[in-house]
């Protein structure tokens, strides 16, 4: 099980070479019978990404969103207390949204997919990437 955080998210759907080949390869290891998770506040991200213009997608990011979920192990992953309160607990270094895809990994068990340096530099979690 892994859980990604917006970015990697993001350049793995739009196929960007961003995408570091150990992400690419714990994303193929996931998709033959593992599990993926997204934080639910990578909703939130996303669609203030395309609101700000910085991320274009080909449709609305709800159905965007909606259309990768589909996928055989994908979950999206909601922000319930026990989330919300170990994030509480990390420090404010990290942005709330950094916290709550930390927080999301740590709960649920696997390691996180992302490219943001404050968050591999920390103990919070595993990473990759």
């Amino acid at each position: 099980m892994i859980t990604l955080d917006t970015l990697a998210l993001v350049c793995w759907l739009g196929r960007q070479k961003a995408l570091s080949q150990a992400a690419h390869d714990a994303i193929d290891r996931e998709l033959d019978g593992g599990e993926i998770l997204i934080s639910a506040i990578s909703a939130l991200e996303i669609a203030e990404f395309v609101k700000a213009g910085s991320l274009g997608l080909s449709m609305d990011a709800r159905s965007w969103l909606s259309t990768f979920l589909k996928l055989d192990g994908v979950r999206l992953v909601p922000v319930d207390s026990e989330i919300a309160f170990r994030a509480a607990t990390l420090p404010p270094v990290l942005t709330s949204h950094q916290r709550l895809i930390v927080a999301t990994a740590r709960t649920h068990g696997g390691a996180l997919v992302t490219s943001d340096a404050k968050v591999r530099a920390s103990t919070y979690v595993e990473t990759i990437w």
